[in-house]
């Protein structure tokens, strides 16, 4: 739990520097030092590791807090700032704010999002040299991979971290995070945001003061006065000229190589036929599988009228916390492929004709995960036996390689 806690820090300690990185930007505040960020980290870490030891023995962690300020440059900008980081590392110890959720973290990371949007902002607005661009970009990724590994973790539960894939997504995001960091801090990237600029925002700026042009030279034509009009309508044309007049001192930059070029526009061709082709995929797939019907668990009587569109039917939006009701999750979700492929549920069917449906369907070798399925299912829903995380990953896993197995037979 410690470790999770030490996620927890990092998290929020990645997103505060993150936006005093881009809010300063214009000063000569130094936050490129990993140092205080990962002092304070530990700090926290450390209280909440020894108030379970006992709960006096937190405070001792405050005295690592001072090892925040070896090597950084103090000034009037940075003392503050390493200040009000060390005040959030008090709060937390001296609080004993060490409680980890779902929501908290899905929250955190839906606000670091926003902020993102600000901060690109202010970056653009103070376009700052390549070290605070480095910096900033740094915090960002420890942000989101810190963020989304915890809301996964707190999701699911801490056995996904055992699991080959997780581990395999883990390693992915960590070679696209060296990566990322890499490509920010090299010419490449300057190089990059060049050919942006010349091939989408100058032709857009272009764009844009046409239009406007022309509606400003149809509003002077219509009034009476045009001498007068037309010579001020040429001033501002002027001036106008006088400020585009300074776009040509970008020829000092450094000329991009035409093998980046080609490289950049084959990139762009690759992600947007990706776009494009998952936007269709998911559009297709919506309208197949994306149903607000109730996938009945029980019978019902001929007589007994059925509203199908109920607010108390559940909309499978996210998956519950509750083990139990996951498993009865995953049920429904296998019983909505079932339906994809053909096979017929009726009302008064119960999971034992389910399963034999699908037994004259699915191959031979998958029909023990038909059976691993339903004994999941009846677990859950009719006994008092405790349904615990590994029941749910166990069933989320028959249900993916019975989805695989379906959509091979829609194919067929």
């Amino acid at each position: 739990m410690s470790f999770f806690f030490l996620v927890k820090m990092v998290s929020d300690l990645s997103l505060f520097f993150m936006v005093a990185t881009a809010l300063l930007s214009g000063t000569n505040c130094d936050t490129r030092s990993l140092l205080p960020l990962i002092v304070i980290s530990v700090s926290g870490t450390l209280g909440f590791y020894l108030q379970q030891k006992k709960d006096s023995m937190r405070f001792a962690a405050l005295l690592v807090l001072p090892l925040a300020f070896v090597g950084q440059p103090l000034n009037v900008w940075s003392i503050p700032l390493l200040l009000a980081a060390c005040l959030y590392g008090v709060l937390i110890v001296g609080q004993r704010r060490f409680s980890l959720s779902y929501e908290e973290r899905l929250l955190v990371f839906s606000i670091g999002m926003k902020l993102l949007l600000v901060c690109l902002f202010l970056l653009v607005a103070f376009w700052p040299e390549a070290p605070v661009i480095t910096a900033f970009s740094r915090y960002l990724l420890c942000f989101v991979i810190s963020t989304l590994l915890l809301t996964q973790t707190l999701r699911h539960s801490s056995q996904i971290l055992s699991q080959r894939r997780f581990q395999l997504m883990a390693a992915s995001y960590a070679v696209l995070a060296v990566a990322a960091a890499v490509f920010f801090s090299s010419k490449l990237f300057f190089q990059f945001l060049l050919l942006v600029y010349q091939w989408v925002l100058v032709p857009l700026i272009l764009v844009l003061a046409t239009v406007i042009g022309l509606f400003f030279w149809l509003l002077f034509s219509l009034l009476p006065n045009k001498e007068y009009t037309g010579n001020a309508f040429l001033d501002i044309l002027g001036s106008v000229t006088d400020l585009i007049n300074i776009v040509p001192s970008l020829g000092k930059l450094p000329s991009i190589d035409p093998s980046v070029i080609q490289a950049v526009k084959i990139v762009w061709g690759v992600l947007i036929f990706v776009v494009v082709f998952l936007f269709c995929r998911r559009i297709l797939r919506r309208r197949r599988h994306r149903h607000h019907v109730k996938a009945v668990e029980s019978r019902a009587p001929i007589t007994v009228h059925r509203v199908f569109r109920s607010t108390e039917e559940p909309l499978d939006d996210q998956l519950p916390r509750d083990p139990r009701e996951a498993v009865r999750f995953y049920y429904r979700n296998f019983m909505r492929m079932c339906r994809s492929i053909g096979i017929l549920i009726p009302s008064w069917a119960t999971s034992l004709e389910l399963e034999r449906q699908a037994r004259q369907i699915f191959p031979f070798h998958q029909q023990q995960l038909l059976s691993d399925t339903r004994r999941i299912y009846l677990r859950a829903r009719y006994s008092d036996h405790p349904v615990g995380p590994e029941d749910v990953s166990s069933i989320r896993d028959n249900c993916e390689h019975l989805l695989r197995e379906s959509r091979d037979i829609e194919n067929r």
